[in-house]
């Protein structure tokens, strides 16, 4: 499982140290914010992820935590069509790109949504207005 975590390892390591090593040195969690904030430049993460990380290195002794459950994502294989497909044909339906691909049509939107970074759009068309519309459009209204 990839890590998604918005801290990087050592930020975790540093911080997970001074957690832990707080009931020695009387720091308090608000003194360790700070010290983050110093260190790493950035805003430190809430007192709770702290203390959680604290707990998680200790019941796993893994940093990164235990492997996630959970149905495994594989609509980057069954969808490796589509993306080919977007760059030929960007106007095709959704639905029609869907049948032709043999995907289905929600794991097709989530792929381009997600992975592609692509929303599905379906363009409207608007007639113009000109100088004779106005005048008809007034004769109309009266």
């Amino acid at each position: 499982m990839a890590d998604v975590s918005p801290f990087t390892l050592e930020e975790r390591i540093v911080t997970n140290t001074w957690v832990h090593e707080r009931k020695n040195t009387g720091d308090t969690l608000n003194k360790i914010t700070g010290k983050f904030r110093k260190r790493f430049n950035k805003d430190p993460p809430t007192r709770k992820t702290m203390s959680n990380w604290e707990s998680k290195l200790f019941e796993t002794g893994n940093i990164k935590g235990a492997p996630r459950s959970g149905r495994p994502i594989k609509r980057r294989k069954s969808c490796a069509g589509v993306k080919e497909s977007v760059i030929n044909s960007p106007l095709k339906p959704t639905r029609k790109r869907s049948a032709e691909l043999g995907i289905p049509r929600a794991t097709m939107q989530t792929f381009m949504k997600k992975d592609m970074e692509v929303k599905a759009w379906r363009p409207t068309f608007m007639n113009e207005l000109s100088d004779a519309d106005r005048e008809n459009r007034k004769l109309t209204c009266d």
